[in-house]
């Protein structure tokens, strides 16, 4: 059972830099139970995330807007980002339905 990311490999911060940029990640949840996720990143002080984690009923589909903050200066025209994100996400079967999404 998975989810379904869009867009699927990457994001795609515009410049300038120098200024707060919004991207939104759909996330969507095929599945025939719901499916608790929690968004990750390798630089979670430039990004901002929200929601960052929760749950999705099956069939539905949530917005998550990722903003990253603005850099003191712009970085050159060859500047490759090495930030990565990972979305994690696991059934929420009846067993794990009282729990909080923290501990699924």
């Amino acid at each position: 059972m998975s989810i379904e990311l869009n867009p699927s490999v990457q994001l795609a911060f515009r410049r300038p830099l120098t200024e707060a940029i919004k991207e939104t990640l759909i996330i969507y949840n095929p599945s025939q139970l719901p499916v608790a996720f929690k968004v990750k990143t390798t630089a979670p002080r430039q990004y901002c995330v929200r929601p960052n984690s929760g749950c999705i009923e099956p069939g539905q589909k949530l917005e998550v807007q990722i903003q990253m903050q603005a850099m003191k200066e712009e970085p050159p025209a060859d500047f490759k980002c090495k930030d990565k994100f990972l979305v994690q996400s696991v059934p929420v079967t009846a067993e794990r339905q009282q729990l909080p999404v923290a501990e699924l």
